[in-house]
């Protein structure tokens, strides 16, 4: 009777139980505690993932949003370009689009530049050092 005396999982030594069935009951507790920290584990994952997804779709909405607006920032551009300049309208959108083509490839020169030497970086980042190379 001393083996059968788990009570919800919990076994008391002053209830005759015997070693086997604490140790027994030790193993039982063990194996529900870890299953119970999986699911905790498994659960703020899940809160984590979905964290993540929903400030990625916002960041991406920002960001198309932030394009539009440039898109239109330099249509108008152009257009008071050429009402300023006494252009035709398509000349005004050649010149800012020309402009800014230009900045773009300046840009994607430049960095692409500095990715293309990450890799030979270690990944781990050092602290700067205060003094010169």
């Amino acid at each position: 009777m001393a083996a059968t005396a788990h009570n919800g999982g919990m076994i008391h030594p002053g209830e005759g139980a015997s070693m086997g069935a604490l140790l027994g009951g030790i193993v039982t507790d063990l194996e529900v505690l870890m299953r119970q920290e999986i699911a905790l584990a498994s659960h703020e994952i899940r809160d984590e993932v979905d964290d993540a997804a929903a400030s990625v779709l916002g960041l991406a909405v920002g960001v198309m949003s932030v394009a539009l607006g440039l898109m239109l920032a330099a249509c108008g551009a152009s257009l008071a370009l050429a009402r300023w300049l006494a252009w035709p309208t398509w000349e005004g959108l050649a010149a800012v689009g020309g402009g800014l083509t230009v900045v773009g490839l300046m840009l994607f020169t430049l960095f692409s530049r500095r990715v293309s030497t990450l890799r030979s970086r270690p990944w781990r980042r050092r602290p700067k050092s205060s003094g010169r190379r």
